[in-house]
C-alpha cells in the first residue's frame, strides 16, 4: 500500500479513532470543567470576602483605616493558602488523570494489557519528556521566528509591491507563518506519538524516547509524507470552520468549544494515521 492509500484508508473511521476521540473528550473536558469551576469559586470568595470592593478602594481604606483591613487581610491569606494548595493539587490530577488516558488509549490501540503498574510507568514517562519537550519548544520557536524574519524580509522586498498589494502580502505572510507553525506542532506529535508506541512496547521511557527518534530515521520515507499529508489536511480544516467561527463571534465559548473539538478530532485521527502507517509490512 503506498503513502496515498495510506492517507485515504486513514478516514475510514473505525472504533479506533472513536475511542482515541472520546478519551480525549472526556479528559479535556473533566480537566476544564475542574478548572473553570475552580476559577469561578474563588471569584466568588475573593468578592465576598471583600465586600464587593474594588481593588482602588481597597488600597484607598487601607491608607486611612489600615485596622479596618486586618480581618480582611488574614482570610485573604487563609484563601491565598488554599488556593495554592488546590491549584497544586487540581495539576496533579490532570497529570495523573493525562497518563491514565493515554495508557489506556495507546493500550487499546495496539492491543496491550494496561495495569496498575503500567499506569505508573507512563507517570515516570511523562516526567521523563518533560526535558525533551523543552528542548524542542526552544529549538520550534527559534525556527519560528527564524522562519517569520526569512518571510518578512522576501516579502518586503520589493517596497512599491508591497505598498501595492500590502493587503494581499500580509495575508500571505501571515498564512506561511501559521503554516509553519502548525507543521512544527505536527511533527512535535510525531515525534510524541511514536513514543508512545515504542513505551507500549517497551514499557522503559528512556527506550521509548530512543526508539521514537530511530524511527524519525528508519521510517522517514514514509514519515515525512505522513507529516505532509497531515499538515495539509489540518490547514483545510481549519480553513473550512472559519466562516462556522465568524458565525460563533458573538459565543466566545461556542467558538472555544468548536476548536477544541475539532483538535481532537485531528488528534485521533494522527494516532490512527500513524500506527497505520508505521505498521505497514513493506515499512
Amino acid at each position: 500500500m503506498n503513502a496515498f492509500q495510506q492517507y485515504l484508508r486513514s478516514f475510514s473511521l473505525g472504533k479506533d479513532f472513536w475511542r482515541s476521540f472520546f478519551l480525549d473528550l472526556i479528559y479535556f473536558s473533566i480537566v476544564i470543567t475542574l478548572f473553570l469551576r475552580l476559577g469561578n469559586y474563588f471569584q466568588q470568595k475573593i468578592y465576598v470576602l471583600t465586600g464587593g470592593r474594588t481593588t482602588e478602594e481597597i488600597q484607598q481604606l487601607l491608607s486611612t483605616s489600615p485596622d479596618q483591613l486586618v480581618p480582611l487581610l488574614t482570610q485573604l491569606k487563609s484563601l491565598l493558602i488554599f488556593f495554592i494548595g488546590t491549584i497544586l493539587l487540581s495539576v496533579l490530577f490532570t497529570f495523573l488523570f493525562y497518563s491514565f488516558t493515554q495508557g489506556r488509549l495507546w493500550s487499546y490501540l495496539l492491543h496491550k494489557p494496561f495495569s496498575l503498574n503500567h499506569f505508573w510507568h507512563w507517570n515516570l514517562l511523562h516526567l521523563v519528556l518533560i526535558a525533551p519537550v523543552l528542548s524542542y519548544s526552544v529549538i520550534a520557536f527559534m525556527i519560528k521566528i527564524t522562519w517569520s524574519f526569512m518571510v518578512k524580509s522576501l516579502i518586503t522586498a520589493s517596497p512599491t509591491l508591497y505598498f501595492q498589494q500590502s493587503l494581499l502580502l500580509n495575508w500571505l505572510q501571515q498564512a506561511l507563518n501559521n503554516g509553519m507553525s502548525f507543521m512544527l506542532m505536527v511533527f512535535f506529535l510525531l515525534i510524541l506519538f511514536l513514543t508512545y508506541y515504542h513505551f507500549i512496547q517497551k514499557d522503559k521511557a528512556w527506550a521509548a524516547i530512543g526508539e521514537a527518534l530511530h524511527s524519525l530515521r528508519v521510517y522517514w520515507s514514509s514519515l515525512w509524507r505522513l507529516q505532509l499529508l497531515a499538515t495539509v489536511t489540518g490547514l483545510i480544516l481549519t480553513a473550512m470552520i472559519i466562516p462556522i467561527r465568524k458565525f460563533l463571534i458573538a459565543s466566545p465559548s461556542w467558538s472555544l468549544a468548536l476548536d477544541i473539538i475539532i483538535f481532537l478530532l485531528f488528534l485521533a485521527w494522527l494516532r490512527v494515521y500513524l500506527v497505520g502507517t508505521i505498521e505497514q509490512p513493506e515499512l
